[in-house]
């Protein structure tokens, strides 16, 4: 069990973006996969000073908001968001 976001964090950022076990929402994850992998991508830019795009955001201390992280935050990124759309121009 993860005792904080800070932790999960973490956790999160140590496997590549897309990877299941950063949640326990496999319903959602298994409806919304490019949505989870764009969510995963994102959270890397702004935790992981690794990857690609991280100085652009976490390295400009943007960060994700607090209820978009942790078990239950892909959840609530598409609760906020909306899938992405079929066709994007």
């Amino acid at each position: 069990m993860v005792e904080s976001i800070e932790s999960w964090v973490e956790e999160f950022v140590r496997f590549p973006p897309g990877a299941i076990m950063q949640t326990k929402d496999a319903k959602m994850v298994d409806k919304y996969p490019l949505a989870f992998l764009e969510y995963g991508r994102m959270i890397h830019r702004c935790y992981n000073k690794d990857y690609p795009g991280y100085e652009n955001e976490g390295g400009r201390g943007i960060k994700v908001d607090e209820s978009w992280l942790g078990p239950k935050g892909f959840r609530t990124f598409m609760k906020d968001m909306g899938p992405i759309p079929k066709k994007v121009v």
